[in-house]
């Protein structure tokens, strides 16, 4: 019975403590695996940003005529260096106000205007407008045409998220004129400094009663200084690959 208890209470502490353990190690891991993934990649700090579609609307009015406007969208791609594929426009406008000779790539329907403009370079931008008119004649109060935002969409490749990989990050690291001297450097701080620092504890312990004090103290400064020369030649490397 108390075996079985026992099991029991151990399944039970496992299935507790599970989420958290779960929790540490994906802090942990997870930026490591971006690191190397990213590693892997020819990627720039543009490359970061997603392409999208965007658009300024612009309401202008017509002279001589209360009950028409011009609306001029202004749209490009936000990405210099990306396609975007399917791109999708649609804007919905006040009730009784109308488009007049619409574009044929657009259709009007329950008052929105949709537009199907297929693929987009990168770079691309274009002033494409639409004439509205109220079907009563009426003023039409270009507040309300502001009001709706438009509304677009379209699919493109993130190149964080593409199986394309180089080793060119890599090349570029060992061909550096500064990695042997820095790498050296690492290597000769290490060594150097907690040889000195192991000796420097003995001395500590052999003119000091209190040896563990010491040896608590020796432990955490040598893990200290192994992780700030470590950490100094990984932010080498990590600045090198993302240069």
């Amino acid at each position: 019975m108390s075996t079985t208890l026992s099991k029991l209470e151990k399944r039970t502490a496992y299935t507790l403590i599970l989420p958290a353990v779960c929790l540490v190690f994906a802090i942990i891991l997870f930026p490591i695996f971006a690191n190397v993934w990213i590693s892997f990649k020819e990627v720039e700090l543009k490359d970061i940003r997603i392409p999208e579609p965007r658009a300024k609307k612009i309401v202008k009015n017509i002279q001589d005529s209360n009950s028409e406007l011009k609306i001029i969208y202004k749209l490009r791609n936000s990405s210099l260096i990306q396609d975007i594929r399917q791109v999708r426009f649609s804007d919905k406008l006040p009730k009784n106000i109308d488009p007049v000779n619409l574009d044929k790539r657009c259709e009007f329907k329950s008052q929105k205007v949709k537009c199907f403009f297929g693929d987009w370079e990168a770079g691309y931008r274009e002033n494409f407008e639409i004439f509205v008119k109220d079907v009563n004649n009426d003023a039409i109060n270009s507040k309300d045409i502001k009001s709706s935002k438009p509304d677009l969409s379209g699919k493109s490749n993130n190149i964080l998220l593409t199986t394309d990989f180089t080793f060119k990050n890599f090349k570029n690291v060992f061909i550096n004129s500064n990695f042997v001297e820095l790498l050296m450097t690492t290597f000769y701080f290490t060594f150097f400094w907690n040889t000195w620092s192991y000796f420097t504890w003995h001395i500590c312990c052999s003119t000091c009663k209190s040896k563990i004090l010491w040896k608590n103290f020796y432990a955490k400064y040598t893990a200290f200084s192994l992780r700030r020369t470590c950490g100094c030649f990984g932010l080498y490397l990590d600045f090198t690959l993302r240069s």
